[in-house]
């Protein structure tokens, strides 16, 4: 893609699914219009979010995050692991803690190498239940939680933001909760 003017990379972490770009050497810098290009799964290369290496402020590095439709995200935690594992394969960061700036605030990453078996550890921050901060019309007193109708389910939720909104449900019997048909209905609610 002549948009992006360097390799990109392909990565995943836990379901998600990202398209890193290193935008240290000239990339623009509001990269939302390429990002739904990258995104679109059928005629791009297809990933829910894209994510930025940049040099930092008050760090070596900050990651900046656009969604797949363009929009920003401050934070998400598999897409900082995936930003940390690219840095790490590098040789740009070591196993020591260090600070990523994003737009939710510093976060830290900290990897363990045993034996080629690479982890990577990362702050969350604080988790946000401001019904401001949620993408969501609530229907109970309680300002984030409401109920869905999904699939002839009723699913109460709590919304809750790590630097991107999340619905939380908690169940009595995870293993049988249908989460493959549930959840895509209600990510999309």
């Amino acid at each position: 893609n002549s948009d992006v003017g360097s390799p990109f990379t392909k990565m995943h972490g836990a379901g998600n699914d990202f398209v890193l770009l290193d935008g240290r050497d000239g990339l623009a810098a509001d990269v939302s219009g390429l990002a739904v290009r990258l995104a679109d799964r059928h005629f791009g290369v297809g990933c829910d979010q894209v994510l930025v290496v940049r040099d930092g402020r008050c760090a070596r590095f900050a990651m900046g995050i656009w969604n797949a439709d363009g929009s920003r995200a401050e934070m998400c935690g598999n897409g900082l692991r995936c930003f940390a594992m690219w840095l790490y394969e590098r040789g740009e960061l070591g196993t020591d803690r260090e600070t990523i700036e994003t737009l939710g605030g510093p976060r830290w990453v900290e990897v363990t190498d045993t034996d080629g078996k690479v982890c990577i550890a990362t702050s969350m921050g604080v988790p946000s239940f401001d019904p401001a901060s949620l993408p969501m019309t609530p229907g109970k007193p309680v300002a984030n939680v409401t109920t869905l109708q999904a699939d002839g389910h009723a699913i109460e939720i709590t919304g809750v933001s790590v630097g991107n909104p999340h619905a939380v449900a908690f169940m009595d019997d995870v293993e049988m909760f249908p989460l493959m048909t549930i959840g895509p209905l209600v990510e999309h609610h």
